[in-house]
């Protein structure tokens, strides 16, 4: 009897030291056998989940990771030959490698674990290509190089990568840019440059990674902007921009137009027309808890979008740019833009919580997301039919 009652309660220890051993929340992490898997070095642990697959990106999870954990696997990519670019504080890293292949990786030390991010080189797209044609096109200088590809382009605008292209030719053709009259609102650094022109086309020019050059363009309306007055044209040439920006002068209000007087002989007829970025007017688009919403936050490799529809009750978000062909829609559970609006994720048996509210109160034009982590990340107004039309493109699916 006592021999049984031993192995039963040796039996019991077993089960509960197994229990243990499988704690975290995830299965076996194992890397898929696709070109990105292969890119990284082993797991940095034994658990985790795959979250985003594609053929261009590949997001993982690793749980019960230790901060040694973390440090070795850093060096292990390292090793492999993410040194391009590097960027390393104590508890994130970024870097690529020869190929063009771009790895960011995250420590979250309360909850050990480790945010891993893959994304494909576009650099394995590279061939000739023809500048656009269109009017938004045709106001930008043409880079030296034809090497590159049109990730995307439409008569609102264009994102293109141009290869081939040397630091000095990146400075040549900024300074073109400019000259060309990019100069409205403009920002430039070493390895950046933003400028608008005066017909409300906005320009994006980065110097990427291996004499990659990135340009963008987008015109007022698909960001949901209005676009800058026009000046009296003046035959003085503008200077080549440096590192510090010319004298402001006074801004000139462009968030809603500036309300006048009407005389009393005559009353307005028209009704208020909706913003680009909403159903609403813009009266009506400060309470934010009615009509529909979008908003837009445009990377270097994808963009990432929220569409908020209080006459529906649900909220979507969706990515362009990245292949991924799915958009999540949740149903709003509570609260408005200008207090805090809450979706949740539920997701088998785990659930987690977004808030959304508007930057600042009755100010609609920016859009704020904080994450389960709370995080809080960024969002611009942009085009309301045009989002609508890329979710609309894409697989529905429900939370």
């Amino acid at each position: 009897m006592k021999c049984k009652k031993l192995f039963a309660f040796t039996l019991v220890l077993a089960l509960i030291f197994a229990l243990a051993g499988c704690s975290g929340g995830g299965d076996r992490l194992v890397w898929p056998n696709t070109s990105l898997g292969e890119r990284l070095p082993g797991p940095p642990v034994k658990t985790g989940e795959i979250t985003v697959e594609t053929s261009n990106v590949l997001m993982v999870d690793a749980f019960d990771a230790t901060e040694k954990d973390y440090q070795r696997f850093v060096e292990s990519c390292e090793k492999k030959g993410f040194t391009i670019d590097s960027k390393k504080e104590d508890y994130t890293f970024s870097a690529y490698d020869d190929d063009g292949y771009f790895i960011e990786l995250r420590y979250w030390k309360d909850d050990q674990k480790i945010n891993i991010t893959v994304k494909a080189s576009i650099e394995t797209d590279f061939a000739e290509f023809s500048w656009p044609k269109s009017e938004i096109a045709s106001s930008v200088p043409i880079p030296k190089s034809n090497i590159g590809t049109v990730s995307w382009e439409s008569e609102n605008g264009f994102v293109i990568y141009v290869g081939e292209t040397s630091k000095e030719d990146y400075d040549e053709y900024v300074n073109q840019c400019y000259n060309a009259g990019f100069t409205i609102d403009y920002n430039k650094g070493d390895d950046y440059f933003r400028g608008v022109n005066e017909d409300g086309y906005h320009l994006n020019v980065n110097y990427e990674w291996n004499q990659t050059m990135f340009v963008r363009m987008d015109t007022s309306e698909a960001l949901g902007k209005e676009p800058p007055e026009k000046t009296t044209p003046s035959s003085e040439q503008p200077s080549v921009p440096s590192d510090t920006p010319p004298a402001q002068t006074d801004p000139v209000e462009t968030t809603h137009p500036v309300e006048t007087e009407q005389p009393s002989s005559t009353a307005p007829t028209d009704e208020p027309s909706a913003v680009t970025y909403s159903t609403n007017d813009y009266e009506t688009a400060k309470n934010g808890n009615s009509g529909v919403f979008s908003y837009v936050n445009r990377g270097p490799s994808y963009d990432i979008y929220w569409i908020i529809d209080f006459d529906e009750g649900y909220v979507y978000y969706f990515t362009e740019g990245n292949g991924e062909e799915t958009c999540d829609r949740l149903a709003i559970e509570s609260g408005d833009l200008n207090d805090v609006l809450i979706i949740t994720y539920h997701d088998g048996g785990d659930t987690w919580s977004y808030g959304l509210h508007f930057h600042y109160k009755n100010q609609p034009t920016k859009l704020i997301m904080q994450d389960n982590d709370g995080f809080e990340y960024e969002y611009s107004t942009t085009n309301l039919t045009s989002a609508i039309a890329l979710r609309d493109s894409k697989t529905i699916r429900d939370y």
